[in-house]
């Protein structure tokens, strides 16, 4: 997945380096993500079609689409 997205960077937001989701709003037009800094406290958002999260079951992006998760207790 990395690697794709490597080929593609003007498409990617990473939230890497201490880069946080911290909201996530879908439309008809696409999604809105609102993100913050924790180290300089600077803030910003992003526009896409889509928004992929890798973060978990409990992710906010996961969250923020609505369904809940299911079990995938061994």
């Amino acid at each position: 997945m990395r690697a794709r997205m490597a080929r593609h960077p003007q498409n990617a937001f990473r939230g890497e380096g201490g880069v946080g989701v911290t909201g996530v709003r879908q439309d008809a037009d696409g999604v809105h993500v609102e993100y913050a800094e924790p180290d300089s406290g600077a803030t910003g958002s992003r526009r896409a079609r889509y928004v992929l999260g890798c973060a978990g079951a409990d992710s906010l992006v996961r969250r923020s689409a609505g369904p809940p998760a299911r079990s995938c207790a061994i």
